[in-house]
């Protein structure tokens, strides 16, 4: 669990690495809910951004088969970020940073990254931005991050707080293609993808989500290889192109169980 109502120094040491410092402070506007006193992240955009980012198996808390991560965040519309929200995956070997990998396929026993994020900067468009072995190619040639909702009327608001949950259930056995990726937004489940389900189509790394055609999704094969696990948080605003983006968070928790937003 993480609300950010202590120093920033006691949070950043509650974290695996902090990237840019000096673009975080503690802000008095918090989601509803939020007890007396509370406070929020904030992250500017100058030096792209910034990120906190865990090392869940550092902290004992590597074997996961299932993760839940519930966050609250705020996004200026339209904007110009490059990545935000928290992602969650797994690197084998665990490390105490994100390692890169950006644009290419995973190999199965390496990495894997299940986010879910604003993906349209300017109308707020909320998606899947996953990596895994078996994600589809770009029209570039490259291995960007699949998008695998793909309805432009799922939005967050301009400067709006709002509660974001997703999930990741790993493939058992590594063979398998039953692995999962769900996302709520406020509560209301938006998506859920797995062996079977739901029905759609491939557009180049899109996955075009119709309940009128008969295909369905493949499901995930997030891993090949057994050591390989759920055992990372990362935070972030990624900005690199707009130092004027500043985004807030508060409220994380990650569990083993769904966990829902604040009680209003």
């Amino acid at each position: 669990v993480e609300r950010f109502d202590d120093a920033l120094a006691t949070v950043s040491a509650r974290w695996s690495e902090t990237k840019n410092a000096f673009n975080m402070a503690l802000d008095p506007d918090v989601p509803a809910g939020s007890p007396a006193g509370s406070r929020s992240l904030r992250i500017a955009g100058a030096s792209e951004g910034g990120h906190l980012y865990k090392n869940l198996a550092a902290a004992g808390m590597a074997q996961n088969d299932v993760l839940y991560v519930r966050y609250y965040t705020q996004h200026p519309l339209p904007s110009n970020f490059a990545h935000s929200g928290i992602w969650m995956g797994g690197y084998h070997p665990p490390t105490d940073w994100p390692q890169g990998g950006a644009g290419t396929r995973p190999v199965g026993n390496e990495r894997f990254i299940a986010g879910a994020e604003v993906i349209d900067k300017a109308t707020g468009w909320f998606d899947h931005y996953d990596y895994w072995m078996g994600m589809h190619q770009s029209g570039d040639g490259n291995y960007w991050g699949n998008d695998l909702l793909n309805d432009p009327t799922i939005r967050v608001g301009n400067n709006q707080w709002v509660c974001v949950e997703h999930m990741v259930k790993l493939n058992t056995p590594v063979t398998a293609l039953n692995g999962e990726h769900a996302i709520w937004l406020n509560g209301t489940k938006i998506s859920h993808l797995g062996q079977g389900f739901p029905t759609g189509s491939w557009v180049w790394d899109s996955f075009m989500q119709d309940p009128s055609v008969s295909t369905t999704f493949e499901g995930f094969q997030w891993r090949n290889d057994a050591n390989l696990n759920l055992n990372w948080l990362w935070l972030e605003n990624f900005t690199p192109s707009d130092p004027s983006v500043t985004l807030k968070f508060d409220h994380v928790v990650a569990a083993k169980a769904y966990i829902g937003c604040l009680a209003t």
